[in-house]
């Protein structure tokens, strides 16, 4: 079943995985070339991906994330591990994520707080802000 949520997702994957030129994403994205157009022009519009032109002498353009699409970061990678053990098990990961200085494997997103503590989900509550701020768009 064709789902926006996914099929834009893999574009921004692809830019995470170092994919930056239409052609490539387009090879290995095998969708359509106006689906694939509009999806970039739309992760633009959102300031996810900058399109820009390539370093002389290459000519041509290319799509980088911005800092509003490395923040997908943390949010991609949750997604991946989540997917690693619930869809594909554990020794069947499709795709491992390693340190390029040490070699080591990521192997689970751990939150903390701002001192580094790592949290326990059933401590914590969401609450209203009294103060909220509007959205931007």
């Amino acid at each position: 079943m064709p789902c926006s949520i996914a099929r834009t997702l893999d574009v921004v994957r692809e830019a995470f995985l170092g994919v930056r030129r239409f052609s490539e994403l387009h090879a290995h994205l095998g969708i359509a070339r106006n689906i694939l157009a509009d999806r970039l022009q739309r992760l633009v519009a959102q300031g996810i991906l900058v399109r820009q032109a390539k370093e002389p002498p290459r000519k041509g353009y290319e799509y980088r994330l911005t800092e509003k699409g490395r923040d997908l970061w943390g949010v991609l990678t949750a997604l991946r591990l989540w997917g690693d053990k619930w869809v594909y098990g554990s020794g069947k990961e499709p795709l491992v994520v390693r340190d390029r200085e040490h070699g080591a494997a990521l192997a689970q997103l751990l939150p903390a707080d701002a001192e580094g503590n790592l949290l326990d989900r059933r401590r914590l509550v969401a609450e209203p802000d009294l103060v909220l701020p509007t959205a931007p768009r």
